[in-house]
């Protein structure tokens, strides 16, 4: 059976992104070791919704957590601090809501104090983009960001320059 996967770049900072290049890939397709499997499924719902888990403060923050200075590689272990979700429709968080919604809906959920909110917020960078979010385009059943689109174009035009 055919699966969506999420995939994110295979290293890992202590920067202000933590996890990079978290890309949603349509079925059949493969990638190279440069890439971390991050989740797979034949629901592209199921898939939207973790790689906007993924994007979160509250994710990324987690996985910081066990990170060392320097280059680490995607591995069980780096994740293993972040709670798992329900990615489907009876999930307790609504998932259509923009990135920093769901954080706040994830800081509640799991009762996160003034300070440890301050600390998510002041060290992870938000990568919401809702002008980008908002714009969905429907190719062959397969919906695609904005962000997607626009990572396409800059790929075609520096293709078109070599």
């Amino acid at each position: 059976m055919p699966h969506y996967k999420v995939v994110c770049g295979r290293i890992l900072t202590r920067d202000d992104k933590v996890v990079s290049n978290i890309r949603t890939l349509k079925p059949g397709t493969v990638c190279t070791s440069s890439w971390g499997l991050l989740f797979t499924s034949t629901s592209l719902t199921e898939v939207n919704n973790v790689k906007k888990y993924v994007q979160t403060k509250t994710f990324r923050a987690l996985v910081r957590c066990l990170g060392e200075d320097g280059v680490i590689a995607v591995s069980p272990y780096r994740f293993s601090l972040v709670p798992i979700q329900d990615f489907t429709a009876q999930s307790d968080i609504d998932w259509y809501k923009s990135l920093t919604e769901i954080d706040q809906q994830l800081y509640q959920k799991y009762g996160l104090t003034t300070d440890e909110i301050q600390y998510i917020e002041s060290t992870i960078k938000s990568l919401d983009t809702p002008e980008l979010d908002n714009l969905k385009l429907d190719i062959s059943g397969i919906q695609y960001t904005g962000q997607d689109a626009a990572a396409a174009y800059i790929n075609q035009l520096v293709n078109n320059q070599n």
